[in-house]
């Protein structure tokens, strides 16, 4: 079976749109750099209903995220990370079930987010070549005050 994706958000007025069906999408937060997470709550789907959740800003930039059946009620929470392949713009975070289709603009505001993990492997690799410039560097020493 060939699907072919056409984003009807393209023709919303404002930020968030819907397409059939009487729920309610958001996402938190609005804005955010690549590797940010993102929430995603949403209302109005069929229960148990597969839902297909795409970030794009184009028809040649979709990217397919995940896959979530929503809860006995309709509802479903989803969180992700926006994708690092993406650039700095407006993009669409679009939810699609069998006979609704929800989206919600997304700011990318730059390239990435420096997290805790990273600020800590960053310090830990600096430390650990300053300790090995500082074993060379005593070695060196050593070898020639031993000559001497």
């Amino acid at each position: 079976m060939i699907m072919m994706l056409i984003p009807v958000s393209i023709f919303a007025e404002d930020d968030n749109g819907m397409y059939g069906g009487t729920g309610s999408l958001k996402i938190f937060p609005e804005s955010g750099p690549k590797n940010n997470v993102v929430r995603i709550d949403a209302t109005g789907f069929l229960p148990e209903e597969e839902i297909e959740i795409y970030i794009y800003k184009s028809l040649e930039e979709i990217i397919f995220i995940k896959s979530v059946l929503s809860d006995n009620k309709g509802d479903f929470n989803f969180s992700f990370l926006v994708p690092s392949n993406i650039g700095i713009g407006s993009y669409k975070i679009e939810v699609r079930g069998s006979e609704s289709i929800m989206w919600a603009d997304y700011y990318v505001t730059s390239e990435t987010r420096l997290n805790l993990r990273t600020f800590l492997l960053s310090v830990a690799g600096a430390f650990l070549l300053g300790a090995g410039i500082m074993y060379l560097v005593l070695k060196l020493v050593y070898k020639r005050l031993g000559k001497i």
